[in-house]
């Protein structure tokens, strides 16, 4: 089973220098190691060995203030990835419609700030994307959860600023 790391919330979050506010309660982040099968004919279909081919991260965040949404503004995929002609969020347009202006939206810094306010994550590279369950919910109040992917930076770390209990 994976690892799973629980950030304690509420958590503010901001996402290439624009916050997005704050979360209903914890972010939480489930790493990802990629591994290929060495398949021989030795060992017939079972792997010889396994060759690590990357490495990953997820963070899902549920926020429960709208601005939230309005502040993620181009969104890969179910979440309100730009704006039609007049000005409504449209739902499912993807990033990689050929809408070049998205591109720019791919590698930026992602910061989470724990409810204390002096412990922080930090990760390079990430990229939004589909949460693994689009709940917008509203009956007592609004909830939106918006997961990013986080990609390994050049000193080959997924965060690169984590607080010190992490150690």
């Amino acid at each position: 089973m994976p690892r799973r790391y629980t950030v304690p919330g509420p958590c503010t979050v901001s996402w290439g220098g624009v916050s997005l506010g704050y979360t209903k309660a914890g972010v939480t982040i489930l790493p990802q190691t990629q591994l290929i099968p060495i398949i021989d004919d030795e060992h017939g279909t079972e792997p010889a060995d396994w060759i690590r081919a990357g490495k990953s991260a997820v963070v899902t965040a549920v926020f429960n203030d709208p601005a939230a949404i309005k502040a993620a503004q181009p969104f890969i995929g179910a979440l309100l990835s730009n704006l039609d002609s007049g000005g409504d969020t449209q739902l499912g347009k993807l990033a990689n419609d050929g809408d070049t202006a998205n591109l720019n939206q791919l590698g930026k810094e992602l910061i989470i700030t724990e409810r204390d306010n002096t412990n922080l994550w930090k990760a390079k590279y990430t990229l939004p994307t589909d949460p693994e369950t689009l709940a917008l919910a509203s009956t007592v109040e609004f909830l939106a959860p918006i997961s990013f992917v986080v990609a390994l930076d050049d000193d080959d770390t997924l965060f690169y600023l984590v607080p010190d209990y992490m150690r």
